[in-house]
């Protein structure tokens, strides 16, 4: 049915009803030419939770001396509280199968991850967030609850030609500067590119590390950009300079410092410089008192200051 355009014209705007068909163009009409747009697909079922995935990152501590571990999953699963998680295991070796636990338990759900604390279970990674969804992140014995809010999503080819979705976030704890930056970048299935742990440090900005690469059985599939190799040359060699070792590391309750004869001085500092404490030792550095988390150690022997990085869990 046709109409006189005038006729609608009431106040000086025209309202236009267009209809098309399956190929895009204006029902009736045909178009000229069909531009068709083919999109990569994305494939939103990758697990992260696998033991043939393997994580290795480096953190630089405020000396900017670098620390590398790897990070995978123990083979079998434990029930805790009626729900199955998988311990994460962590190495300090650059190859080999030596991996110690890290009483770090995790679960995967869908697009879904959750560690668990103190009996309490806790949102670690939600990968089926969208622009504009926010994330809070829990609160831990290091660090308070922050707020994340997803700036961006796009995908990344990884090295065998996959694509997997990749979310922008920043932090909305933090007053001030640009709305549209991000903080944090995530990839589904592999986590933060600071870290496969690093959610729980997001919006700490002295938190220095990267993930340098991560694969699956053996073939990977993500390395950093600017990054040469995987594993970046360790501090502990420091020790080792002298004749020196330390163990365990990660640490519970102290840190031994093996090969010493006499006395020592040291100094425990944070990432970020703050100084904790200092004291003397003839081998073993109480570490009880300390929160959990990763510390510069300098170690003060024979007129040698030599920083190592160590965990406390």
């Amino acid at each position: 049915q046709a109409f006189n355009i005038n006729e609608l014209d009431t106040e000086g705007y025209h309202l236009w009803l267009l209809v098309f068909d399956g190929q895009g163009c204006i029902d009736g009409y045909q178009c000229d030419e069909i531009i068709r747009i083919s999109l990569p697909s994305i494939n939103h079922d990758f697990t992260l939770i696998d033991p043939s995935h393997q994580w290795t990152e480096v953190s630089y501590d405020f000396q900017g001396n670098p620390t590398s571990q790897r990070y995978r999953f123990a083979s079998d699963s434990s029930n805790i509280g009626g729900s199955w998680y998988y311990e994460l295991l962590l190495s300090s070796d650059e190859t080999g199968d030596t991996f110690n636990g890290t009483s770090i338990f995790l679960r995967e759900v869908d697009e879904s991850i959750y560690f668990i604390d103190d009996n309490e279970e806790f949102l670690f990674y939600d990968f089926s967030l969208m622009t504009g969804d926010t994330f809070t992140v829990a609160e831990t014995q290091l660090n308070p609850e922050v707020d994340l809010l997803v700036v961006d999503i796009d995908s990344i080819e990884l090295q065998n030609g996959t694509m997997r979705k990749r979310l922008y976030l920043r932090c909305l704890n933090n007053p001030g500067g640009d709305p549209t930056q991000w903080d944090r970048i995530w990839i589904e299935g592999i986590g933060d590119t600071q870290g496969l742990l690093s959610p729980s440090g997001s919006c700490l900005f002295d938190q220095n590390s990267i993930l340098t690469c991560f694969s699956s059985n053996g073939e990977t599939l993500y390395k950093a950009e600017n990054e040469d190799e995987c594993w970046i040359s360790t501090s502990i060699n420091e020790l080792e300079k002298y004749g020196l070792s330390l163990y365990p590391n990660p640490a519970r309750n102290y840190v031994e410092i093996g090969g010493v004869t006499e006395w020592f001085s040291y100094q425990l500092f944070c990432f970020d410089g703050t100084l904790v404490r200092s004291g003397e030792s003839l081998g073993r550095i109480d570490l009880s008192r300390d929160l959990p988390g990763s510390y510069v150690l300098e170690i003060n022997y024979r007129g040698n200051r030599v920083p190592v990085r160590i965990i406390k869990r």
